[in-house]
């Protein structure tokens, strides 16, 4: 896409929308299922090891918004440093490769 003269930010908001929907979809129907199948699902694996009922802890602020947010913040790092976004430091030269250098002599 980028041949075709796609802006990199068009080809990063892409990816990234793909990437978020499948990964909230994901996130909600995780979150739901271990609400109701979960204690069911450890109690049957941990009964054949002498567990005969587990009873979970259900913590809402975890399952609900911290373990989804530090999900989101992963991956939204991870398709940022994968598309090559460029940060302030940093400066592409005409051959696309990240130059610190000519950055440095533009300002000369």
């Amino acid at each position: 896409m980028r041949s075709l003269g796609v802006p990199r930010s068009s080809i990063r908001n892409q990816y990234m929308a793909g990437t978020l929907a499948v990964l909230i979809a994901g996130i909600l129907i995780g979150v739901i299922a271990s609400s109701y199948l979960g204690e069911f699902l450890v109690s049957l694996a941990m009964s054949s090891m002498g567990a005969a009922r587990i009873q979970l802890i259900r913590t809402p602020l975890l399952s609900w918004v911290l373990c989804p947010m530090v999900l989101l913040t992963a991956v939204w790092i991870t398709v940022s440093r994968c598309c090559k976004v460029t940060f302030p430091a940093l400066v592409l030269d005409k051959s696309d490769k990240l130059s610190i250098r000519h950055r440095a002599e533009e300002q000369m």
